[in-house]
């Protein structure tokens, strides 16, 4: 994340990155640390990477394997002062104390001059925080931090390891550990596929599990990239299909889910809130599913599966250990994906760097503004932009249950209100059964008593008599059986777990009520849907919608994405306007979200040519007006 900002003046100079690639460098690493002692080799690469992100200074302070490393490098002895030093020095202690990269703007004392001071955490091989490493670059843009940082946090992780290795002899905690850095440090680090299948492999033979994979995260999509057990992972395999559900269910959510199948009850989750992996654990025989994420700072790189069966299954402790083993192995893959990048991919990003770099350079801003006012007026006229519109929304349950009066009685007892939340089965009223308890006793006795003749029918061996007085015993147990029906219909519970919405009877205490009347109304907590008001102008605009989002007047900060629309067929007339309702079902679970609260829709329906846009709504007014 970006730091408290010590100035108002920004600058868009982006300084010279050195023409080296990310393989490379980690080749580089590999081969000081290999032939030089650890301190030696630190200081050297931590030249090549401040020279690599052109920094003017980069320092790294880490206590790996119980040895404590401290090394400094500095491009220009005399334009570093003791004023950069100390700032730089406590970016690093926020850095740690957060245990978080930072990025956070500098301003030198003594000479006025700004940078930006990315720290980042580095871990040691049992994930634990060992140090950190912090670079000075000249200030620039965010994307420009940002993108730095990101690539600072993998160089980071992976000499972290590299160091951790070489200071305790390469000795790690487990055959799990070993076995991935053995990858790490090879030519197969190159690609990061290899590194996936690594991992699932070893997760099945070191922990017994039966299936694990890994997708990695491309624009908030899930990719599977392997397997265990599987030479080649095919998308249109119905068996990935659903692991790959079950993964963007866990990227959605950033945190780990765990469905226990038939095994036992869901920890944490219940199925019905995760429907992608119960899915997965239905169609795989009931068998324990989970997944978790890895992350590299706040974003997710790749989400790891894993299904086990009897009579083992997963239990939450288990995964949540299997995530932390795996979590610092998350900083690695975007520094492996880059490194393995192909000469178009390459090609591309580069592209894009010099296009940004043109348009911030000084020197060619005035040519940039002459272009600009020259191609406006041709933008206006054929250019494309993106038309949306807001509409007023409202919020009402996605789910409503009616709780019927299931027998004539009279109301004796209540026991919730509308706002109470109910769990399943639980006692929502009482009707007066008192008669039918009565009844109860008397037929009870009745049966006594025809159980006392039958005896007595048997001792006297009156064959006719004990027919007779079964089929008296028949009769009764069946008014019993109707009796007890009635004495437990009597009892009104709840069908499911909710909110009640509607059902103050109060006042109705002791009065009469019949069988199907509407008593109580039940909402499924959570689950919202969202019914937008759209004007009849804008109808045929809205059908052809490629996005919508929700924002509560309450939070209007909020953001809510909101799936496919359903457009009623017919318009209605509401606050004097003739409007069309578009209903949408808000995804996951919002128990912020409370029924009747208002707010806007915002609707993107796409491209449309940029007079359009501007003038669309006064050429129909004219249009109307005059028939044109």
């Amino acid at each position: 994340m970006i730091g408290e900002t010590r100035t108002s003046e920004h600058t868009t100079t982006q300084p010279a990155r050195a023409r080296i690639s990310v393989s490379a460098l980690q080749h580089e690493v590999r081969t000081r640390f290999a032939n030089q002692p650890v301190h030696k080799a630190l200081g050297q690469v931590l030249k090549s990477v401040g020279v690599y992100f052109g920094c003017s200074h980069a320092v790294v302070h880490a206590n790996l394997g119980g040895h404590l490393l401290s090394e400094e490098w500095t491009e220009d002895e005399e334009a570093t002062t003791d004023s950069i030093r100390q700032s730089v020095n406590q970016a690093m202690l926020d850095c740690m104390a957060k245990n978080a990269p930072t990025c956070s703007r500098i301003v030198c004392e003594q000479t006025g001059s700004r940078l930006n001071a990315l720290c980042v955490p580095m871990l040691g091989l049992d994930f634990q925080q060992a140090g950190a490493m912090a670079l000075a670059l000249a200030d620039s843009d965010r994307e420009r931090a940002l993108e730095v940082l990101s690539v600072a946090e993998g160089i980071a992780g992976y000499i972290a390891l590299i160091v951790a290795a070489n200071v305790t002899g390469g000795d790690t905690n487990s055959d799990f550990d070993r076995s991935i850095f053995a990858v790490e440090t090879s030519s197969e680090a190159e690609h990061p596929v290899h590194i996936a299948f690594t991992i699932v492999n070893e997760l099945r033979n070191r922990f017994d599990i039966e299936l694990a994979a890994i997708g990695f995260v491309h624009a908030r999509h899930v990719k599977v990239v392997a397997i265990c057990g599987m030479d080649e992972v095919r998308p249109a395999n119905p068996g990935v299909k659903l692991i790959r559900a079950a993964m963007e269910e866990c990227l959605d959510r950033e945190e780990t889910i765990l469905v226990s199948g038939t095994l036992g009850d869901t920890t944490g989750k219940v199925e019905d809130d995760c429907r992608l992996h119960a899915q997965w654990s239905r169609e795989s025989g009931g068998d324990p599913v989970a997944s978790f994420p890895l992350f590299v700072g706040d974003e997710v790189v790749a989400v790891v599966s894993l299904r086990n069966g009897p009579p083992n299954g997963l239990q939450r402790a288990d995964v949540q250990r299997l995530a932390e083993r795996i979590a610092g192995y998350g900083a690695i893959l975007p520094l492996c994906r880059e490194a393995s990048r192909g000469v178009v991919a390459h090609a591309r990003e580069s592209t894009g760097q010099f296009v940004r770099a043109l348009f911030r350079c000084g020197g060619r801003r005035k040519l940039g503004l002459l272009l600009a006012a020259c191609g406006a007026g041709l933008w206006l006229l054929v250019g494309s932009l993106g038309y949306s519109f807001t509409v007023p929304c409202s919020v009402r349950p996605a789910v409503q249950r009616v709780v019927s009066c299931p027998r004539d009685g009279v109301l004796s007892d209540l026991f919730v209100r509308p706002g109470d939340h109910v769990e399943a089965g639980q006692l929502l009223a009482d009707l007066d059964s008192q008669d039918d308890v009565l009844r109860r006793v008397e037929l009870r006795s009745q049966l006594d008593t025809l159980d006392a003749k039958i005896d007595k029918a048997l001792e006297d061996g009156e064959a006719g008599m004990i027919r007779i007085y079964e089929a008296e015993r028949k009769s009764v147990r069946a008014q019993l059986a109707i009796i007890e029906q009635m004495i437990s219909r009597a009892q009104i519970r709840a069908p499911q777990d909710g909110i009640v919405l509607e059902g103050d009877l109060r006042e109705r205490l002791g009065s009469k009520v019949n069988t199907g009347e509407p008593l109580f109304t039940l909402a499924r907590r959570g689950r919202m849907s969202i019914v937008a008001r759209i004007p009849e102008h804008l109808i045929l605009d809205a059908r052809k919608l490629e996005k919508a989002s929700f924002a509560p007047t309450a939070r209007p900060g909020a953001r809510i994405p909101l799936a496919e629309l359903r457009f009623s067929p017919a318009s209605t007339i509401q606050h004097g306007m003739n409007v069309f309702l578009a209903e949408a079902e808000a995804p996951g679970d919002h128990r912020d979200l409370s029924p009747g609260m208002e707010g806007y829709a915002h609707i993107e329906v796409g491209p449309r040519r940029v007079w359009w846009v501007l003038l669309h709504r006064a050429i129909n007014w004219f249009r109307l007006r005059f028939w044109v």
